[in-house]
């Protein structure tokens, strides 16, 4: 035998968890449910799409005025 035996499993070099080949599904479990970096990326897209669609929904309701507003300036520019 060469080498250390740790009873079938092996631990992952990216994310240092125990992976296990003889079928222990509750430490596969345990380690899915601790891990966090999911969650964070799943509330920052989120926040993501709820800024895109206040955005959104500001140019549409004050789209007009803003053009409004730039057209008279335009306008007063041009007469000056």
């Amino acid at each position: 035998m060469s080498g250390p035996r740790h009873g079938g499993s092996r631990r992952c070099a990216t994310t240092n968890h125990i992976h296990t080949h003889k079928g222990n599904n509750m430490q596969a479990i345990h380690n899915f449910l601790q891990d966090e970096d999911g969650v964070t990326a799943i509330e920052y897209a989120l926040m993501a799409a709820l800024i895109a669609t206040a955005l959104i929904a500001a140019v549409t309701i004050l789209g007009d005025g803003i053009k409004a507003g730039f057209t008279a300036v335009v306008n007063k520019m041009t007469v000056a």
